[in-house]
């Protein structure tokens, strides 16, 4: 419950009374928005979330994706890619279901940023170019995100 401070002194008892009975009820009122707004806040991330759920899916459905047996996905706020790759101790050419993470937050333009980085998984596996020492390291991970926004958003070609 909130707390709230009004000045009662020279009042009469009515007016006094009236008084606390109006600041206790603007203080509760605030505390009640104050609750609907979190609840809301609450809604609306919680949409999201569904919102960006689905764009992941339709990523994975997408011809680029769909058949590769790798995926995007969700893990809380961070974004991965899970799917069958290279043993990480048997270079004999095992596959099994494995994860990259990504590090990056959970969002639609990263979504496609993780779109990206499938790509080139694929076709680094199609040129037998795939090695874990890169996709463990954070630096190469940071490079690519860095220049994915190159390849979201090129530059005008000049006139």
């Amino acid at each position: 419950m909130s707390k709230f401070c009004i000045e009662l002194e020279g009042m009469m008892l009515p007016d006094a009374i009236a008084a606390v009975v109006e600041a206790w009820y603007d203080a509760h009122m605030e505390e009640e928005q104050s609750a609907i707004k979190k609840e809301i806040c609450f809604i609306d991330q919680e949409q999201s979330m569904e919102a960006l759920d689905l764009t992941i899916a339709n990523l994975n459905q997408s011809p680029k994706i769909k058949g590769t047996r790798l995926a995007i996905e969700r893990r809380g706020n961070k974004l991965a890619i899970r799917g069958k790759l290279p043993s990480k101790q048997d270079c004999g050419g095992n596959y099994s279901y494995q994860r990259i993470s990504l590090g990056i937050q959970a969002n639609a333009y990263n979504a496609k940023v993780a779109e990206i980085f499938v790509l080139l998984i694929i076709d680094q596996l199609k040129r037998d170019e795939f090695m874990w020492s890169k996709w463990n390291d954070d630096k190469y991970i940071e490079k690519i995100v860095s220049n994915a926004s190159l390849i979201l958003n090129p530059l005008p070609a000049s006139a």
